[in-house]
């Protein structure tokens, strides 16, 4: 019968420097003629898909009257409508806006970003400021604090983003907007909101030389809201085999699909694996 030997990792063990999670041995072991499996894991979905390590935080509104204001997103994890809300805040924060007194949303706004479910999409929304006299007709004014004054010519402002940012909703870097008449950009790729759409789960021990990268022990799926607990319980445990080596510790780690390793923020994980004798 196979000699098994249960590691138990959790919250006590992360090391955040290195963002791995870390059993310390007692005294070095050589795991020679021994194979290492996941028996579970589980952790809150937690990962964000703007950062600015991902360089994907980042836009440019140009104004009407030509002036151009750069924002940037806290990191975070945003669905389309949440970007397209934090797009409107950042607007009315800088008075690029105007006030109907005929609405009852007296905020009106030019620039909007929305999913075009159909087409497996997105679009982006821009609309005519209008001149003095179109304000006039619309009870339109500029806010208080506005610095900026009606065009001469109702034009649209425009909005400018680079590809990591694009790549989100589904559009090529560049600008879009500054029109004389309102009108939408459709998305022209897929929309890529999920930067990561699974867990690659790491380990120390496993050097193979069949995979690349080398140690990777298994996957995990992202089902499930954001903060919602993941769980990955093998009923049949996939093992491999233990690197020769002498390791003063056990690491195990996380990494997204194109093996870029993962900050774990919320530490609360429980991770088991089984080693067993060949």
């Amino acid at each position: 019968m196979a000699n098994n030997i249960n590691i138990v990792l959790n919250s006590s063990q992360y090391d955040k420097q290195r963002s791995v999670f870390s059993y310390k041995l007692p005294i070095p072991q050589n795991f020679s003629n021994k194979k290492v499996g996941l028996v579970y894991c589980s952790l809150y979905k937690q990962f964000f898909n703007i950062t600015a390590a991902n360089d994907n935080n980042k836009f440019t509104i140009t104004w009407v009257d030509g002036l151009v204001y750069n924002f940037v997103f806290p990191d975070g994890n945003y669905a389309i409508s949440d970007i397209n809300a934090s797009i409107t805040y950042v607007m009315i924060q800088n008075h690029l806006y105007c006030i109907s007194s005929a609405q009852s949303i007296q905020a009106v706004t030019f620039i909007q970003l929305l999913v075009n479910a159909t087409q497996y999409g997105s679009q982006i929304n821009f609309y005519q400021v209008p001149t003095a006299v179109q304000a006039t007709a619309l009870s339109y004014s500029i806010p208080t604090g506005g610095t900026w004054v009606l065009p001469t010519v109702a034009k649209c402002p425009s909005i400018s983003f680079n590809a990591s940012v694009g790549k989100l909703f589904g559009f090529s870097a560049g600008t879009y907007g500054a029109g004389f008449s309102s009108f939408t950009a459709n998305s022209s790729i897929t929309p890529e909101i999920s930067v990561i759409n699974n867990l690659l789960i790491r380990t120390n021990l496993i050097n193979s030389q069949f995979t690349n990268p080398s140690d990777v022990m298994t996957a995990m799926d992202l089902n499930g809201t954001f903060g919602s607990l993941l769980v990955k319980s093998a009923g049949q445990i996939l093992y491999s085999d233990i690197t020769f080596n002498n390791f003063s510790e056990i690491l195990v780690y996380f990494s997204d699909q194109n093996y870029n390793t993962l900050q774990i923020r919320d530490t609360e994980v429980c991770i088991i694996l089984s080693i067993i004798d060949v």
